[in-house]
């Protein structure tokens, strides 16, 4: 999973990888890539953001906040993959992870919106009960992502 999550004993989260997204847009938004920009000033144009159920949505609504603000999305994508396709056909603003839209950028398919604000650090964890061993399968993969990063 990713953070935020809530997690009480006897589960324990595992961090294996951080991560960071990056505000990104379409072709018609392109000259919002040319200057660094304010959280505020970006709540003007169409934002994309996962639907209100995800720990995603709780993570930008808290950002949101913190800047005085309130995340009210144009469009709620069912899954983080439907995010990318949405903002390439210039239906709005999306957040993504930056690695992904490193290879985006170059391939000239969105724009990277630079904002004053830092995007907080997120991580993808393991969550796992502490009160059965870990199967083999589950160290295994744990200790693959780890090792990736």
């Amino acid at each position: 999973v990713t953070t935020p999550c809530i997690v009480e004993k006897p589960l324990l989260q595992q961090n294996l990888l951080s991560f960071r997204e990056t505000a990104i847009c379409g072709h018609s938004l392109a000259s919002l890539s040319e200057k660094t920009m304010h959280l505020k000033s970006i709540t003007t144009y169409p934002l994309i953001c996962l639907s209100s159920r995800t720990s995603t949505y709780e993570f930008y609504k808290q950002f949101f906040l913190k800047h005085g603000l309130d995340l009210k999305p144009d469009i709620e994508a069912a899954t983080a993959d439907q995010i990318l396709p949405i903002v390439i056909h210039n239906l709005g603003i999306g957040f993504i992870p930056e690695s992904l839209a490193e290879r985006e950028v170059k391939a000239k398919r969105i724009h990277r919106i630079t904002l004053y604000e830092t995007i907080p650090l997120r991580y993808i964890c393991m969550i796992r009960d502490t009160s059965r061993p870990a199967s083999v399968a589950a160290q295994k993969f744990a200790s693959e992502i780890a090792s990736s990063s």
